[in-house]
């Protein structure tokens, strides 16, 4: 880590205050004008708090907030929807901006040079996101939280990889993995009180703070596998090894409980990559015939499958052969993943400048999406690219223009991390935090077809990666005495 030496920092000092106060104006505003005083919730107050708090005080930890918010779930309303990541993006810059200031110097961390393709894809989605402001407005149509909403789903995450990679300490990843590995769990808790009690959980646009259903355990649940991976690796004792395989096993579980079909293959292809990727194939050898004889035993005791929860026959229903022995049907939600795929491609492939350039976000979402058709709703759907797939967010959305350096910055990441890991397995911690970036970034390719949006998880985890990796070159050369 080098620091850059401000020359003039009563200058420096005054922008930044400026901008820092402006920042926080902005915010307060927000809440006094949108939300009524007296109705102010004590938990809005204490994290506003908390945020300031962390942007004073927070130094160089600035950017463990990111993470945080990250893995918060669920969304806040202030008039509008604003998502947690949108806003740990924000506090983590602002927080940033003032440890500068209270040290006087610009920190940078002494690694490879960040790729091209990043500062030109943020500036290619701020581009891609006037341009659909502009012809918005031209068509007299409102929306912009739509609009910004679509944007902020890939563009916080590769404003918080870029800052990171330039500014962050990456001694600091064991603590990001901890708080990620809380967070996630408490969402676990909440998800599973909505499934035992959903009537204590009632949102409303009065609320402050919405959270998701049950069915964010098919989220939640199957990112705890992946952090439980990398903490299975942080521990020394055998006791605590064996826990964390335990947990992860429930894990497997709740994930049933998510409703999601797809995130059931994830996470059962995340065990066979994790095995794989430790150079564990004898143990993978002697774990299938447990499960070939799993799936017997299921098709046997088939009757017995419509007395499970409707949430895990849902979860079960991929499985070939086995969705004519359960109550729920799920033909109508294949049907509209079958149409939408389609009508992604369509949408990139309509001409040269859709193919090149991609689409503008169009945002028909404000209408009454219940009262439409279903041709209508899967209008509104393209147009406003929830596509549902990380294929068609990326390249019917950003064309081959943002495809292409999205490639190009996941090959900057993963291109020195990869080989180690084929060489090595995973043999400590640092090993473990490359190794659930790789599966991460499979299983985004293995089934972004399906499921998805922005590549969000996958960069942060590989820029975490990266940065392990390039300190440790680092530190190697430099206990080398080169």
């Amino acid at each position: 880590m080098k620091t850059i030496s401000i020359q003039n920092p009563i200058v420096i000092k005054i922008l930044s205050i400026l901008i820092a106060v402006t920042i926080g104006a902005v915010f307060f505003n927000f809440f006094i004008t949108r939300i009524e005083k007296y109705n102010l919730p004590f938990g809005a107050a204490l994290g506003i708090v908390f945020v300031i708090t962390w942007v004073l005080g927070s130094g160089k930890y600035w950017w463990l907030f990111f993470p945080l918010m990250a893995f918060w779930g669920g969304v806040f309303w202030i008039g509008f929807k604003v998502y947690p990541d949108e806003i740990g993006v924000l506090v983590a810059a602002a927080a940033l901006i003032l440890a500068m200031i209270k040290s006087h110097h610009v920190i940078v961390q002494e690694r490879a040079t960040i790729s091209w393709a990043f500062p030109l894809l943020i500036l290619y989605f701020i581009l891609h996101m006037s341009i659909s402001f502009y012809t918005a407005k031209l068509d007299l149509l409102i929306g912009s939280g739509s609009i910004i909403r679509v944007y902020a789903g890939g563009l916080t995450y590769l404003l918080f990889s870029w800052l990171y990679y330039k500014f962050g300490a990456s001694k600091y990843v064991k603590a990001a993995i901890i708080i990620i590995f809380a967070m996630v769990t408490v969402r676990i808790i909440i998800s599973l009180f909505y499934f035992y009690q959903p009537t204590l959980f009632n949102f409303s646009e009065a609320d402050t703070m919405w959270l998701y259903s049950s069915t964010d355990l098919r989220s939640s649940a199957l990112y705890q596998i992946v952090f439980s991976i990398i903490l299975f690796y942080l521990f020394k004792s055998r006791l605590m090894k064996t826990i964390m395989v335990i947990f992860i096993i429930l894990l497997l579980v709740l994930v049933l409980v998510g409703q999601g079909r797809v995130s059931v293959a994830m996470a059962f292809s995340t065990i066979i990559l994790w095995m794989l990727l430790a150079k564990k194939i004898r143990l993978l050898i002697y774990l299938l015939p447990i499960l070939f004889v799993s799936i017997i035993i299921v098709y046997n005791e088939g009757h017995l499958l419509p007395n499970l929860p409707l949430e895990m026959q849902r979860s079960l229903s991929f499985i070939p052969g086995l969705k004519s022995q359960l109550i729920y049907s799920t033909e109508a939600s294949n049907i509209w993943h079958f149409d939408l795929f389609n009508l992604g491609f369509k949408r990139w492939t309509f001409d040269f400048t859709s193919f090149l350039f991609g689409n503008r976000i169009d945002p028909v979402a404000l209408y009454d999406f219940s009262k439409l058709n279903y041709f209508s709703k899967l209008q509104v759907a393209a147009a406003s690219a929830r596509y549902e797939c990380t294929l068609w967010m990326v390249l019917a959305t950003l064309g081959i223009v943002g495809t292409s350096l999205y490639i190009w910055i996941f090959r900057f990441l993963f291109r020195d991390i990869i080989p180690i890991v084929r060489r090595d397995g995973i043999i400590s911690f640092n090993h473990a935090v490359y190794s659930a970036a790789i599966i991460c970034l499979l299983l985004m390719m293995l089934f972004g077809w399906i499921r998805g949006g922005f590549p969000a998880v996958e960069l942060m985890l590989g820029v975490m990666a990266k940065s392990l990796y390039e300190d440790n070159k680092k530190n190697r050369f430099e206990h080398a005495g080169l």
